[in-house]
């Protein structure tokens, strides 16, 4: 049992503590574990529960022997290394007579996975900042014909549908609701026949399309069809 529980423990991607009643560490798998042994995990983060209300909270669930899932910190190691992202899970252990001895459970380096997240945040930043900066309508439908995302110049191309231009709405609500509110002119006496044309010109990309808008404003529609089957699409006020 005990061989087994050290090749789980080696080659387990998660780490595997003990703590005492004191809760403060006496057992940790893992590289670099021998620094924190009689330190409990805000010692090691460097937190303090009597100022931090996030820890206090955590203590308070410690002191109360309750068991927990999912708590996240972070640690800046000696030598330099950068800050890692941890999430730590346990369970109170008892002894046969009900006596508290303290916790046991298992701690997971998120540390790549946000970074990975944070990068990911900042390029979609940096794209939906670049997209509204452009002075015309851009549009991405995905491979459903749903929106994805469009900048401002794209809905004041269409102000009287505006508030329905948010992702999940279907390329076919958009135009269907436009021509209800007279957006094309083309359209008028012969809603309906226009609405399939376009959506099959929407679906087949048959190249820039002009429309006559309401206002007396012309716009050029142009698509291009992308690799995951989605839809880019420019509207420029002519």
């Amino acid at each position: 049992s005990e061989r087994r529980f050290r090749d789980i423990a080696e080659f387990s991607a998660d780490w595997i503590w003990e703590s005492d009643a004191n809760h403060r560490f006496t057992f940790l798998t893992g590289e670099g574990s021998q620094g924190i042994f009689g330190k409990t995990r805000w010692e090691v983060a460097g937190a303090d529960p009597l100022t931090d209300p996030y820890w206090r909270r955590h203590k308070a669930d410690l002191d109360a022997r309750r068991p927990f899932r999912g708590f996240r910190f972070s640690v800046t190691w000696p030598q330099g290394n950068p800050i890692q992202h941890y999430s730590a899970s346990g369970k109170p252990i008892f002894d046969e007579e009900g006596r508290f001895q303290g916790y046991r459970g298992t701690v997971t380096n998120e540390t790549e996975a946000i970074v990975a997240g944070h990068r990911a945040h900042r390029a979609d930043r940096l794209l939906r900042d670049a997209v509204d900066s452009i002075s015309e309508g851009f549009v991405i439908f995905d491979a459903e014909d749903r929106l994805v995302m469009c900048n401002e110049a794209y809905r004041q191309m269409y102000p009287e549908i505006a508030d329905l231009l948010i992702p999940g709405t279907t390329f076919e609500q958009i135009i269907r609701s436009a021509v209800a509110h007279g957006q094309f002119i083309d359209a008028e006496n012969r809603e309906e026949e226009w609405i399939v044309a376009r959506i099959r010109q929407h679906r087949q990309i048959e190249g820039a399309v002009e429309q006559r808008l309401s206002g007396d404003r012309w716009a050029l529609a142009s698509e291009r069809r992308m690799s995951d089957g989605g839809t880019a699409g420019l509207r420029i006020n002519i």
